[in-house]
């Protein structure tokens, strides 16, 4: 992981977080691996560049983009709005679960990568430091997307729309097939 989420903009977390060079994942907890922060799951954004909003109607118009919602998630318990890379390109954020053992995250930003790129992130080299697994995964409706599973998080990412969306939750709380789950809710919204 690299310094924090909200360093980067989503789409540059996306990409260096979850699936760049493999060497990625972090163990949940205080203890860096490599260095590197662990996500700290009760401000996984951090604080620094980030607005939480009321509603997703309130964030939507902060967007360049139209989020991709499914009422079949229910309320998130926040909605935010965080800087990418720059001023320019918000991301788009829900948290859902109050508390940590129920959390996962819906994550929108407008997509910097191809998707030949992203299935391209699925070869994982453990000797390049790549913890977990990863793999290709098709949607309901068609997409494919990216799953990732490791100490630090497990999620699914695909490209809908013009947005790569990630959706990630502890590991310790949030399996693949929860991942996939709310992947296919959202794609079919």
């Amino acid at each position: 992981m690299t310094e924090r989420r909200v360093a980067l903009s989503v789409s540059a977390v996306i990409t260096v977080v979850l699936l760049s060079a493999c060497a990625t994942k972090q163990k949940e907890g205080s203890a860096p691996l490599a260095g590197r922060p662990a996500i700290d799951w009760n401000e996984p954004f951090g604080t620094r560049g980030v607005s939480e909003f009321a509603s997703v109607l309130a964030a939507s118009q902060q967007l360049p983009f139209k989020p991709i919602v499914s009422d079949k998630l229910g309320t998130p318990f926040k909605v935010l709005v965080t800087e990418g890379g720059d001023r320019s390109h918000p991301n788009f954020a829900l948290e859902f679960g109050t508390l940590v053992a129920d959390r996962f995250l819906v994550v929108e930003s407008p997509s910097q990568t191809t998707q030949a790129a992203l299935e391209s992130l699925a070869l994982c080299d453990p000797t390049q430091g790549c913890e977990g697994t990863r793999s290709v995964r098709a949607l309901l409706h068609g997409a494919r997307g990216l799953v990732v599973s490791g100490p630090g998080s497990n999620g699914i990412l695909w490209l809908q729309n013009g947005l790569l969306v990630d959706v990630f939750g502890p590991p310790s709380t949030f399996s693949v097939a929860h991942a996939v789950e709310v992947a296919n809710y959202l794609e079919a919204s």
